[in-house]
């Protein structure tokens, strides 16, 4: 499980994701983009240990959410690997070798 905080950016999120790690972050700049909510994590409001703290046991203590957040985050990574990326700005761009 990845958790992360206001200084740890969406990159971090995305790595953790692309291993199947369900991700615990805050919602902050672009986290929200890349964590689905509920699905492939859990969002908590900044500055709310409580919160963090209360999903990551969350997360530790039930395997079937786990599991299932662990599936969902590996697909939401597959949409932002390099590959991926610069295949949608060609397309979006039109831009031919």
């Amino acid at each position: 499980m990845k958790l992360s905080g206001n200084n740890l950016g969406e990159e971090s999120g995305r790595g953790a994701m692309a291993t199947g790690q369900p991700v615990v972050a805050t919602k902050v700049r672009g986290i929200p983009y890349v964590v689905a909510d509920g699905k492939s994590g859990l969002l908590c409001p900044y500055g709310n240990v409580d919160a963090m703290t209360d999903k990551a046991a969350k997360l530790m203590t039930d395997e079937a959410l786990w599991m299932q957040y662990s599936a969902v985050a590996r697909e939401i990574a597959k949409d932002y690997n390099w590959t991926s990326i610069v295949e949608r700005i060609v397309q979006l761009y039109g831009v031919n070798n």
